[in-house]
């Protein structure tokens, strides 16, 4: 069977309209927080990013002032894994504990993504981060993607274009974290 040009790119079309179906692209510009690189808003009060420090922490809270914050803290307190703890800048902390290079569980998935959710849905801004706000804050992020209705498929292809390291040539991969996503998901990246 010998499928035109034309055929293809209609059929592509009407793909981009259907939810999910497309993978998110990092936005044009990251947001400028104090010299704290890969920061994105990627949602209605959901942000992402690497581990903060003190004037860092106070610059992601500017930007919504008006309202609380919730921080999902994937990364551990292993010794240079941590930072400081975002509890002292009056903001509440889910300390998730997803180890460097995994494993990470079931639970411990469902866990941090029932927190993030409870915390949007008590109108808390969240600011989700590990230490390089890639690997498992792109697994974290990815999996709340799909709980939110996005094939797993575009999901992991945004956790790659903000930084995941898939396996592809030049990045060596997590498979443990490739393993979680493909357990929660049914996909196999």
């Amino acid at each position: 069977m010998h499928l035109s040009k034309s055929w293809l790119l209609s059929l592509i079309s009407w793909a981009w309209f259907l939810p999910g179906c497309h993978v998110q692209a990092p936005p044009a510009g990251q947001l400028d927080i104090a010299g704290l690189g890969r920061v994105y808003k990627v949602g209605p009060h959901l942000y992402r990013g690497p581990q903060p420090d003190k004037a860092q922490m106070l610059a992601i809270r500017a930007l919504e002032p008006d309202r609380q914050w919730c921080v999902v803290k994937l990364n551990t307190l292993i010794p240079g894994d941590g930072g400081e703890d975002p509890g002292n800048f009056d903001m509440n902390v889910m300390h998730e504990g997803w180890l460097p290079f995994g494993p990470v569980t079931h639970d411990q998935v469902k866990e941090a993504l029932d927190d993030t959710d409870a915390c949007l849905a008590a109108g808390l801004a969240v600011y989700g981060h590990c230490l390089h706000g890639e690997d498992r804050t792109g697994l974290w992020l990815g999996l709340w993607r799909v709980r939110e209705g996005a094939f797993p498929m575009a999901a992991f292809g945004e956790m790659v274009a903000y930084g995941f390291h898939d396996g592809e040539a030049n990045r060596p991969g997590l498979p443990l974290f490739v393993e979680a996503f493909e357990r929660e998901t049914g996909y196999r990246p």
